[in-house]
């Protein structure tokens, strides 16, 4: 099988953070290279294509899925931005905003 990665990876298990809105969903972290990594959750289901992620350098970063199987994905770290929803059915790039209920 041909290494098709753009830079080495180094083997570890760390912990990490996919951000989807609101909700982190946390993940192992299984390699990690400068261009990318290999992350395992619970499951994969419901995990866009394109998110931002928290790792163990405590970098967020913009991760789009090159492959992924039930419980881990190959990301590619990059500039993409995942669109979020909005409460008219549009997208904006960062995730909404939660409104403070302490200062009504």
């Amino acid at each position: 099988m041909q290494n098709r990665r753009a830079a080495p990876r180094q083997r570890l298990l760390k912990s990490g953070s996919i951000f989807l809105g609101k909700r982190k969903v946390p993940c192992t972290v299984r390699n990690l290279s400068d261009t990318g990594a290999c992350l395992e959750v619970q499951t994969t289901v419901g995990i866009p294509s394109i998110f931002p992620f928290l790792g163990p350098t405590g970098v967020m970063q913009s991760c789009k899925v090159v492959w992924r199987n039930d419980t881990k994905m190959g990301v590619k770290f990059g500039d993409e931005q995942p669109a979020y929803p909005t409460a008219d059915g549009s997208r904006q790039s960062q995730p909404p905003l939660e409104e403070d209920s302490t200062s009504n």
